[in-house]
């Protein structure tokens, strides 16, 4: 068994409203197979798989991954499968700690995620979202987008340089959330040997999507169904 870090949301509050940059990837099901090449696309149908570039990809962002505290690789302690656990005892360097990649989306289903709202709020940085259209609608209700890098619903990868490109145009601190499949690990990868030192890169996979009016996970129903859980994320109230 691997062992996962757990430290809470605040520990990642903390470090947004200190100043202090991280990169934040989380990796699941669809970055299982990506890897493993066990199945063509991924359960939201949003991202093929069978590509050895995007492989190729998603073993560099945990084989290679940089020694540096700021870049976080995260997981779920149940998802792995016993083939992936002897695959990360193979390939994952021995500087690295997994943190626990259920984190935001389980502070966003209780209604507990307005401290990382309101610290994305508070940063001192331009916020660059990278993920499909409907996401523009988080502005300005959510958190102001000073860009908004639009990636196509489905397929994603095919559009890498260009959405790599988009994201890099100016180099200065910002805070990257990026929603955007097995693809946005590779992106985060990316964005971190070029500006890790000094901007908040974070795999925010579907969590805004309720936020949107949109259902694209299981636990997505409750939260529409109860707007008040939503409420409490965006005021704390």
């Amino acid at each position: 068994m691997i062992d996962v870090f757990s430290p809470g949301l605040q520990y990642y509050v903390d470090k947004m409203n200190a100043g202090e940059p991280f990169t934040f990837i989380r990796l699941g099901d669809g970055e299982w197979s990506a890897i493993q090449q066990d199945r063509g696309i991924t359960s939201s149908r949003s991202q093929t798989l069978n590509h050895k570039s995007l492989q190729q990809g998603m073993i560099k962002v945990i084989a290679r991954a940089p020694d540096d505290p700021r870049y976080i690789l995260s997981l779920r302690r149940t998802s792995y499968r016993a083939n992936i656990t002897a695959w990360l005892e193979q390939h994952t360097p021995g500087h690295v700690r997994f943190h626990d990649c259920t984190v935001l989306y389980k502070a966003s289903k209780k209604g507990q995620l307005y401290p990382f709202v309101e610290a994305l709020r508070g940063l001192e940085v331009p916020i660059k979202v990278v993920g499909p259209e409907r996401l523009a609608a988080l502005d300005p209700r959510v958190f102001p987008i000073a860009q908004h890098i639009v990636i196509p619903g489905r397929n994603c990868w095919a559009m890498r340089e260009r959405i790599i490109a988009e994201a890099l145009q100016k180099r200065n601190p910002v805070c990257y959330l990026l929603t955007a499949g097995p693809a946005a690990k590779v992106f985060a990868w990316s964005l971190f040997q070029r500006v890790g030192q000094h901007s908040w890169i974070i795999d925010c996979g579907s969590l805004w999507d309720p936020y949107v009016g949109k259902r694209t996970r299981t636990y997505h129903k409750g939260m529409l169904k109860n707007p008040a859980i939503i409420q409490r994320n965006l005021t704390g109230q």
